[in-house]
C-alpha cells in the first residue's frame, strides 16, 4: 500500500470521527465543547504533519532556491503586516474611524509591497541592463584586441612577402649570372676530346701465310740443321691505328730448349730466365712491322714439337704485359 492510499484511508476514518464527534457535541455543554474543539484541531495538526514533511520535503528546496518565490513572499509580509496591524490597534476606535484606519493601513502595506515589487524589478533590468554592458564591451575589447594582432600580424606577414620577393630575385639573378659564367666557362673549356685509342701489337711466325692475310701464324715448322739446332723466324706487326710507343717484346722457349745463338738486338738482363731473352723495339708505327728475327735453338730430347711464347707490352698499349703461346712443329729426321 502506498502512501497516497494510506492517507486516503487515515481522511475517511478521521472524517467520520469528526463526524460523530460534531454530532455527539450538540448535547455537550460548551466547556466540554471548547475542549472538543482543541482536540479536534490537535488532532487535525496532527493528522496534517505527514502532509506536511511530504509535501515540504518535495517543494521545499525548489521554492527556497526559487528567486521570484522569495521575492514574492518578501513583498507580501508588509502587506501582511498591515493586515494584523489594521484588525488589532482598532479595538478603542468608532465603528466609523475604525474603517477608515483598516482601509488605510491596508493600502499602506499593499503600496509598500508595490513599491517593493518595483524596486525588485527594476533592479533586475538594472542587473540585466550591466550584464549585456559588460558582456558587450568584452566582446568589443577582444575584437579590439583581435584585430589590433592580426593587423600586426598582417603587417608582418606583408613585410615578409616583400622580403621574400626580394630573396627570390636576389637568388634569381645570382643564378643567372652563376649559369651564364658557367656557360661561358664551359665554352672556353670546349669538348672533352675522347681518350685515345691503344696501341695493339700482333706476333706471327714469318711465312708465306703472313704476308697474304692479317691473321697471325701461331704454328711454325722447323727442319734440323746441321749443327743439330732448329730456327724459326717470327715478326711484330702494330695492327693498331695509333703508333706504339717504346714496344718491347720477350721470348720464352721451352724448358727443353736452349738458345743456340743470341737473336739479334737482343739481351739478358740479370735475374732473367736462361730460356727467355729481351728486345727492345721502341717506336712502332701504326700499321709497320717489325724487322724479321731469327731464333736458333736447340732441344734436349727428341720431341716433335715444342712450345714458344711472346710477350709484350708498350707505354701506350692500353695493359700490362700480354703473352701468347705458338708451336714450332720440328723435324726430327737427320739432315742430308
Amino acid at each position: 500500500m502506498g502512501v497516497s492510499s494510506g492517507l486516503a484511508v487515515f481522511w475517511k476514518r478521521f472524517t467520520a470521527a469528526s463526524t460523530m464527534l460534531l454530532a455527539k457535541a450538540k448535547s455537550i455543554s460548551s466547556g466540554q465543547r471548547k475542549i472538543a474543539r482543541r482536540i479536534f484541531l490537535a488532532a487535525a495538526f496532527i493528522a496534517a504533519c505527514p502532509l506536511l514533511v511530504h509535501f515540504g520535503r518535495l517543494y521545499g528546496p525548489r521554492l527556497w532556491s526559487n528567486v521570484h518565490v522569495v521575492n514574492f513572499v518578501v513583498n507580501l509580509i508588509p502587506t501582511m503586516f498591515s493586515i494584523l496591524f489594521a484588525f488589532v490597534i482598532d479595538k478603542d476606535l468608532e465603528h466609523k474611524m475604525r474603517k477608515i484606519w483598516r482601509l488605510s493601513i491596508i493600502l499602506g502595506g499593499g503600496l509598500w509591497s508595490f513599491l517593493l515589487w518595483h524596486q525588485q524589478a527594476l533592479t533586475d533590468q538594472q542587473n540585466a541592463a550591466q550584464m549585456s554592458s559588460a558582456v558587450t564591451q568584452a566582446v568589443n575589447a577582444a575584437n579590439l584586441h583581435s584585430d589590433r594582432s592580426f593587423g600586426n600580424l598582417n603587417t608582418r606577414v606583408d613585410g615578409l612577402g616583400k622580403e621574400l620577393d626580394q630573396i627570390a630575385t636576389t637568388l634569381s639573378t645570382s643564378f643567372k649570372n652563376a649559369t651564364n659564367e658557367l656557360d661561358v666557362n664551359i665554352g672556353k673549356v670546349g669538348r672533352v676530346n675522347p681518350p685515345p685509342e691503344p696501341a695493339q701489337l700482333m706476333f706471327s711466325f714469318y711465312d708465306d701465310n703472313y704476308r697474304n692475310t692479317s691473321q697471325p701464324s701461331e704454328t711454325a715448322f722447323s727442319s734440323v740443321n746441321p749443327n743439330g739446332s732448329y730456327t724459326f723466324s717470327f715478326v711484330v706487326r702494330n695492327i693498331s691505328s695509333v703508333q706504339a710507343e717504346a714496344a718491347e717484346v720477350w721470348i720464352h722457349l721451352c724448358q727443353i730448349c736452349t738458345f743456340a745463338a743470341e737473336p739479334v738486338r737482343s739481351d739478358k738482363p740479370t735475374g732473367m730466365d736462361e730460356n727467355s731473352r729481351h728486345i727492345a723495339i721502341g717506336d712502332l708505327n701504326a700499321g709497320v712491322s717489325f724487322q724479321k728475327t731469327d731464333i736458333s735453338f736447340r732441344v734436349a730430347s727428341r720431341v716433335p714439337s715444342v712450345g714458344v711464347a711472346f710477350t709484350w707490352a708498350c707505354k701506350n698499349c692500353g695493359s700490362l704485359k700480354t703473352t701468347k703461346d705458338f708451336t714450332v712443329v720440328l723435324d726430327i729426321r737427320p739432315p742430308l
